[in-house]
């Protein structure tokens, strides 16, 4: 298995080899331009999100959707999540690619039209549906990996706060993330297991662990 430094070091060699070919496109890069800054070009990525079309959401919630995202863009090499930190926000990819990674080993590719972040998104509002005030339930839900960006990348970011009310409007998105965060939970116990036996006992891992059965009891 390739470790975190391969993938960054990779990225970047990419990176550099693009910007001496094409110039110009290296210039605007440079600057960071993210062209999602109306509601329809973030609703149009929404729309192309395997999140939205495993169960289909219609385009009214979309929209309601699209209005509460901030686009940001990330160039290779940089870090967007890092575990242990707060799991606050979630993200959808809208272009580009990067990888996700415990203890410098491998978890999964990422690309556009993905979304991560969701599993600390989806434990913040089952715990905010039992009481639970929504300070403490982020303080609580930390992230269980890191994700870095293999080249430029163009996010879509959804915060816990607008989340919440939101995912009671959209079931079928909310049931879709609940199957994708399952899945990547079990890469994430099966890495962990493989770990030394403290850091398969990090706080961020048992969090995570706790989190859903806190919204379900």
């Amino acid at each position: 298995l390739q470790t975190l430094a391969n993938f960054v070091s990779i990225a970047l060699e990419k990176r550099r080899a693009s910007k001496k070919a094409q110039p110009k496109a290296a210039a605007a890069e440079a600057l960071d331009i993210c062209p999602l800054e109306s509601v329809e070009e973030r609703a149009l990525v929404l729309k192309k999100c395997m999140a939205f079309n495993i169960r289909k959401v219609d385009d009214t919630c979309i929209n309601l959707i699209a209005q509460k995202l901030v686009p940001s863009v990330h160039q290779a090499g940089e870090y967007l999540t890092r575990k242990g930190e707060v799991g606050d926000p979630m993200y959808f990819l809208a272009s580009g690619a990067c990888v996700c990674t415990l203890n410098g080993q491998e978890l999964e590719r990422l690309a556009k039209g993905q979304c991560f972040g969701e599993v600390c998104i989806i434990n913040m509002c089952k715990m905010q549906s039992t009481g639970i005030p929504s300070e403490e339930a982020r303080s609580r839900c930390l992230r269980a990996a890191d994700v870095v960006a293999l080249e430029r990348c163009e996010v879509l970011a959804l915060n816990f706060e607008d989340a919440w009310p939101l995912m009671r409007k959209v079931p079928n998105l909310w049931y879709t993330l609940q199957d994708i965060a399952k899945q990547r939970m079990v890469r994430v116990t099966k890495q962990a297991a493989g770990s030394s036996r403290s850091q398969s006992r990090s706080g961020s891992f048992r969090l995570m662990q706790r989190g859903p059965s806190a919204g379900e009891r």
